[in-house]
């Protein structure tokens, strides 16, 4: 079955009157399809058509009653709409569905999902606050820091049970890394005394590195970020010494 008809319906936002007008497309077979569609097409960078294949077995799976694979395809979807991000609103709309998913996750037990879905929070959140000071000096970093943190903190916390499974690591080192960077700029940040909420985001972020000091216990200790050379190991092996140091 051809399913760029689908993908093309998707892209324009007409899905349900799509599935309305085809219910044959409504089968176990064609969410597979599109799934693997959504795989190859993030292996080759496509995160365009990732989004739509992976929303369209999402939309299937949903529709059959199978919860699991629907929340798995939607958080590729997800991570497909990060990829395509360029700006502090669409990170921060992606930042919300993430977060969404992650109770949806947790409401079936779905522990990967659960995990996978925070740390894309986080690095959404660690990506608005780049997007949001970039080029503009003046514009406040500590609130954005504080909210890095916190959903740093989620993830760790939801870290325990898939620490250890294969299939997760990658994301337990991208969790690793976004900590390292939302840590360090929280460490170094200077405080500037002239605003009137000062002190109290300084209490804040001390509150929160003492958090993620003890949260981050949960990571291995052998993180090799597997293509980034052995500069990224180092550099965050650096700032969890650092926070450990100062905050344990």
């Amino acid at each position: 079955m051809d399913l760029t008809p689908m993908y093309m319906s998707l892209s324009k936002g007409q899905s349900r009157a799509f599935f309305d007008a085809h219910p044959e497309y409504m089968r176990q077979e064609v969410a597979e399809a599109a799934r693997q569609d959504a795989i190859q097409a993030a292996h080759q960078g496509h995160a365009d058509i990732t989004f739509l294949a992976a929303s369209a077995a999402a939309t299937i799976y949903l529709n059959l009653g199978d919860r699991t694979h629907a929340l798995i395809n939607r958080l590729d979807a997800l991570q497909a709409l990060f990829m395509l991000s360029e700006d502090e609103a669409a990170y921060d709309d992606v930042r919300k569905q993430a977060l969404e998913l992650h109770e949806l996750a947790r409401e079936i037990s779905s522990q990967h999902v659960t995990f996978r879905s925070l740390v894309l929070a986080a690095d959404c959140s660690w990506f608005t606050t780049e997007a949001a000071t970039a080029g503009q000096p003046g514009n406040p970093l500590e609130p954005r820091t504080v909210r890095t943190l916190e959903d740093v903190l989620m993830a760790l916390r939801a870290a325990g049970p898939v620490v250890d499974d294969p299939d997760d690591r990658i994301w337990i080192e991208r969790l690793a890394s976004i900590l390292a960077v939302s840590a360090e700029a929280a460490m170094s940040e200077t405080w500037n005394n002239v605003r009137s909420d000062a002190d109290r985001l300084e209490q804040q972020l001390d509150r929160l590195l003492r958090q993620v000091a003890v949260a981050a216990d949960v990571l291995p200790v052998d993180l090799r970020f597997e293509g980034e050379g052995p500069g990224k190991t180092a550099a965050v092996a650096v700032v969890l010494e650092e926070l450990e140091s100062k905050y344990r």
